[in-house]
């Protein structure tokens, strides 16, 4: 079943409709090199992976034992092309991309218009996670509030969609100014907090994780550290995203001389 899963999404189905027409022959045991004839269709169940030489047919073990290798080249390989994306779309994401730094900059309770969508994310973790103790639902709150944008700009990485990957790469940085506000306030407990269960129960998430890991003297230190990852973050993914510009750019203008 993996081996399929790496015929078809690794490999590519472009490139299997193009086997499929002509079957390439298995290597040869005696000098290691592929044999280009023709094969009879009933050989057309052999797995294909990448190789030096081309495409070449493996056994399924085969096919299972490169798997991660192939995922790593799918993910890594610099020629893979982005899809294209529109003047206009680029300068309006930059324009909006730097209005939200200036609004964050700017915002002094430490809770953005965002952050509304990060909350409701935030206790479905505590819920989902609950499920598997109550340590780990404690923490599950700021998982999945990182697990999502994280897992949704790696889809779109995946399938080279820039303005998704950088929409999402942005927010997922975001996410730790949101965790820095209520790390600072871990000793203070000041933050209204909100509960999926009972009111009377309701349990500030860093004051309880401070305490296991000794850390809750330092909450402001590690809470500043952390805001200082997301802006990084946040600065360089727009930045990023102008070099990208800048340089498809120029190498359009350069292959039309």
């Amino acid at each position: 079943m993996l081996s399929a899963f790496v015929r078809r999404v690794v490999v590519g189905p472009k490139r299997i409709r193009r086997l499929d027409n002509r079957r390439l022959s298995p290597i040869s045991r005696s000098s290691g090199e592929a044999n280009t004839k023709v094969l009879p269709r009933r050989n057309r169940s052999r797995r294909y992976s990448y190789a030096s030489a081309g495409l070449i047919p493996v056994s399924g073990t085969q096919a299972n034992a490169l798997f991660w290798p192939l995922m790593f080249e799918r993910f890594a390989a610099e020629d893979a092309e982005w899809k294209p994306v529109s003047t206009p779309i680029i300068v309006a994401s930059a324009i909006f991309y730097g209005l939200f730094l200036l609004y964050a900059a700017t915002n002094r309770d430490g809770f953005l218009f965002i952050d509304n969508a990060n909350l409701a994310v935030h206790e479905g973790g505590h819920a989902l996670f609950g499920w598997f103790g109550y340590k780990i639902g404690i923490m599950g709150g700021t998982l999945l509030q990182w697990l999502v944008p994280f897992l949704l700009a790696a889809y779109f990485f995946y399938h080279r969609q820039l303005s998704g990957f950088v929409f999402c790469t942005f927010f997922f940085f975001e996410n730790f100014l949101y965790t820095a506000t209520y790390m600072a306030d871990a000793r203070a407990e000041a933050l209204p907090l909100v509960s999926l269960g009972d009111s009377d129960y309701v349990e500030h998430d860093w004051n309880t994780m401070f305490g296991w890991w000794g850390l809750l003297g330092r909450d402001t230190q590690v809470a500043g550290f952390v805001r200082f990852l997301g802006w990084v973050g946040m600065m360089s993914v727009v930045a990023w995203l102008s070099y990208k510009y800048y340089s498809d750019r120029q190498n359009a203008v350069a292959e039309k001389i």
